[in-house]
């Protein structure tokens, strides 16, 4: 938030929205042990939402074997 308000950040809303909603799918997919179904109905969102969104935070299971 300092960045923010020196103007070096110029969407600290977007950033935090961002980190919120990684945080959420991170212990959703944890939670559901992977089973993105579950996910989606936990969370209102259709499967492919919730594949989309984990393969874009980089918590998709198919990347974990990628180092991630």
């Amino acid at each position: 938030m300092a960045a923010a308000s020196r103007d070096e950040l110029a969407d600290a809303h977007a950033l935090l929205l961002d980190a919120a909603e990684r945080e959420i799918f991170r212990r959703a997919i944890q939670r559901a042990r992977g089973n993105q179904a579950q996910v989606a109905r936990w969370l209102g969102l259709t499967r492919l939402t919730v594949r989309q969104k984990l393969l874009h935070f980089g918590l998709h299971p198919s990347q974990e074997s990628e180092g991630r």
